[in-house]
C-alpha cells in the first residue's frame, strides 16, 4: 500500500461517515419544536460519537496494516512500533512457569532463578526477535475500550510512534463527547441537548476526524514508522 492508497481508503470511510451525520443533522431543520429537536439531538450525539471512535479506529488499524504490509524487520521499525510488534514476546518473558513457544529453554528448578534465566534467554535470542517480520496485532495496539477517552487516544498514538499529544487541545470536548454518549446510554440527559452543545462537540469531533487521517497519511509517507538512521 503506497502513502496515496492510505490516503483514499481513509478518505472514503471518512466521507460516508460525514455524509450519514449530516444527513441525520438535517433532519432538525423539518422540525419546528424545540423539545424535539432536543430529543433529535440525543440520536445525533450518539452517532458522532459511534462515529469519531469508529473513524479513528479505521485510521490507526490502517496505519498498523500499511506497516505490517512492508513486511520490514522488527529492527526496521521505530521503537514504539517494535515494541508493540513484540507484545507477544514481553508476555511470554514475563511468563515464568513453564516452558512457552518463544523462550526455548525450560526454567531452572529454583524459582527465585526464573526471572534472570528469562533475561538471558532474551538477550540470547534477542536478534531473532528483531530479525522477525514486523507483524503487529491492530487491535491490540488499537483498542480503544469502547470509550475513547484522551488518555487512551494517547496510549494509542504513543504504541504506534506518533505523537501523543496531537489531540491535547480538545481534551475537554473530547470528554464531553463521551460523557453525553454514555448519560444517554444510561438514560440520562433526558431532556436533549441543546444547538449550542451539538455545536460544541460536533466541531471538535468532526476536526478530530479529519486530523486523525492527516497524521498517518503523513507518518506514513514521511517514514516516521521507520527506525531513524543512526547519526553520523
Amino acid at each position: 500500500m503506497t502513502p496515496l492508497d492510505l490516503r483514499a481508503q481513509l478518505e472514503h470511510d471518512l466521507t460516508w461517515r460525514l455524509d450519514e451525520l449530516r444527513h441525520l443533522r438535517n433532519l432538525l431543520t423539518y422540525e419546528e419544536k424545540e423539545d424535539l429537536r432536543r430529543e433529535l439531538r440525543k440520536a445525533i450525539i450518539v452517532m458522532l460519537y459511534a462515529h469519531f471512535e469508529g473513524f479513528c479506529k479505521v485510521a490507526f488499524q490502517s496505519y498498523v496494516s500499511a506497516v505490517n504490509a512492508l513486511s520490514r524487520p522488527r529492527r526496521d521499525v521505530n521503537k514504539h512500533l517494535r515494541a508493540s510488534a513484540m507484545a507477544g514476546t514481553f508476555r511470554a518473558y514475563d511468563n515464568r512457569d513453564r516452558k512457552n513457544k518463544v523462550f526455548k529453554n525450560d526454567l531452572p528448578d529454583d524459582t527465585k532463578l526464573h526471572r534472570y534465566s528469562r533475561q538471558v534467554d532474551f538477550l540470547e535470542e534477542l536478534d531473532e526477535f528483531l530479525d522477525a517480520v514486523t507483524a503487529i496485532d491492530p487491535d491490540l495496539v488499537v483498542d480503544t475500550k469502547s470509550n475513547l477517552e484522551p488518555v487512551v487516544l494517547r496510549t494509542i498514538l504513543f504504541r504506534l510512534g506518533l505523537a501523543p499529544d496531537s489531540f491535547s487541545s480538545r481534551d475537554g470536548a473530547i470528554r464531553r463527547l463521551l460523557g453525553w454518549r454514555n448519560a444517554v446510554a444510561h438514560g440520562d440527559r433526558k431532556n436533549g441537548f441543546t444547538k449550542a452543545e451539538l455545536s460544541d462537540v460536533w466541531d471538535v469531533a468532526v476536526a478530530v476526524m479529519r486530523e486523525a487521517l492527516q497524521l498517518v497519511f503523513e507518518a506514513f509517507r514521511d517514514g516516521a514508522h521507520l527506525q531513524p538512521a543512526p547519526g553520523p
